[in-house]
């Protein structure tokens, strides 16, 4: 599953959907796009303004928020049930959504555009999906290292993509 894939399934189990796309329609969302070398303002649709909420390595934790705020005014134009379902996301992505092509014991690649460090074979130690973060313990260095998953390259000798699934209650969605 990807990020949206993620968001709109639980907004689909939670039954926000209605107030979701009532809220994007209202609201009308523009975006500027490049037209014949001009950039101008247009509608969007959903998929493109998720995508220009989403992009810069934005933690899971924070999607449900950046999604909302603008259709909302920032909180002050929703319901009850947005406000329940703000501390249902963050209980549902610390406990119920998991990495499938990452997990402790995975040997990993990472490396950082920023500080230049590149890393062969760290071990993940532990993984905590809500924040896009790994705990890896790195041989080279003797000591343990708190990376961003946006870091990693391979795992286990394989190109790393983001994928997740979820576990809910005896269930488990986004495993082929």
């Amino acid at each position: 599953m990807t990020d949206k894939e993620l968001f709109i399934k639980f907004c689909k189990m939670n039954k926000l959907m209605p107030f979701l796309m009532t809220k994007f329609y209202k609201k009308e969302p523009q975006l500027f796009k490049k037209y014949n070398g001009v950039y101008t303002q247009c509608k969007c649709n959903f998929d493109e303004y998720f995508k220009s909420k989403t992009r810069g390595g934005l933690k899971i934790i924070d999607l449900y928020y950046c999604i909302f705020n603008e259709l909302t005014r920032w909180g002050t134009e929703a319901n009850d049930d947005y406000r329940k379902c703000l501390r249902k996301w963050r209980y549902f992505v610390k406990n119920n959504v998991k990495y499938k092509t990452l997990k402790p014991g995975d040997k990993i690649t990472y490396g950082c555009v920023l500080d230049g460090v590149t890393q062969e074979d760290c071990t993940v130690k532990e993984i905590y999906p809500e924040y896009g973060t790994v705990s890896v313990f790195c041989p080279s260095e003797n000591r343990n290292r708190t990376i961003y998953i946006g870091w990693i390259r391979n795992v286990n000798g394989k190109p790393f993509v983001v994928d997740y699934y979820i576990k809910y209650k005896n269930k488990t969605y986004g495993i082929n």
